[in-house]
Parts: structure tokens; sequence; C-alpha cells
């Protein structure tokens, strides 16, 4: 089956989530003790935010990649509806994130608990972006994680 301007679309979302991702992480791994490290760290988990919300709206929105794969395939359903529990969960993870690092004592422990959470975090999307990648497969026969 030929892609779809959906699939084109979540393609580029996808790519946008994993930039993002990458900067979170890259953020996170530099020294705790450097001064404005949660700073920069919050400043990339905003960022992952933002690319988050724009990846569910394009999935999940009115006309999104959901609708057109229970359109093409509604086989394929309690896959979708797990795509939209990941959603929900990762909005949890993001969010608990954020209150954690308001949270977190200025101290090498309270710092290294942040950073473990953001890998929880990252670990948890990077999951999700994969189950995403087998589901627009399995609907289409196209491998959207082309230029990963």
């Amino acid at each position: 089956m030929a892609t779809s301007d959906r699939v084109e679309q979540a393609r580029g979302r996808r790519q946008a989530l994993r930039t993002a991702m990458l900067a979170l992480e890259a953020a996170s791994a530099g020294p705790v003790g450097k001064e404005g490290w949660l700073e920069h760290v919050a400043r990339a988990l905003d960022d992952l935010d933002g690319a988050f919300e724009k990846h569910v709206e394009m999935v999940e929105g009115d006309g999104g990649l959901l609708e057109e794969i229970t359109d093409i395939a509604p086989q394929l359903q309690a896959r979708m509806e797990q795509m939209r529990n990941d959603h929900k969960e990762l909005h949890g993870l993001i969010d608990a994130t954020r209150t954690s690092m308001k949270d977190a004592e200025i101290t090498p422990h309270g710092l290294a608990r942040v950073r473990s959470e953001i890998r929880a975090l990252v670990t948890s999307l990077a999951e999700h972006r994969q189950r995403g990648a087998d589901l627009v497969y399995d609907a289409y026969n196209v491998d959207i994680s082309a230029g990963d």
C-alpha cells in the first residue's frame, strides 16, 4: 500500500520527537554539579513536551493517523488503543519528571534521581516509538522509521 499524507506527517513528527528525546538525554548526561544543569535539562524537557504534544495531536486528532488506520485496518484497533494509552502514560511521566525537577534537592543524590527519571522517560518514549513503527508498518506496509 502506498504511503498517505498522514504517514508522511507522522514521519516528520516522529523525527521531531526523536530529536527532542536526544536533546533531553544529552542535556541530562552532563555533569549534575555544573552550574545551570537543572535549568538546561528543564528547557530540554519543555522542548520534548512540546514535540510530544504535536505528535499526539497529529496521531489522535481529528483526521489523524489513528483515524486513518481505523479506516484501512480496523483489525488493529487494540493496538491503536494501546497507543492512546501510551500517550496518557507518557503525559503522566513527563509531568512527574517536571515535578521531580521542581522538587529536587540540589544535591548530587537529588539530581541523580532526576537523571534516572529522565532515562526512564526516554526509554518509555523509545518503546512507544517502536510500537508506533510496528503499527504503521502493519497497517500500510511502510517503514515509518526511515531516516531515524
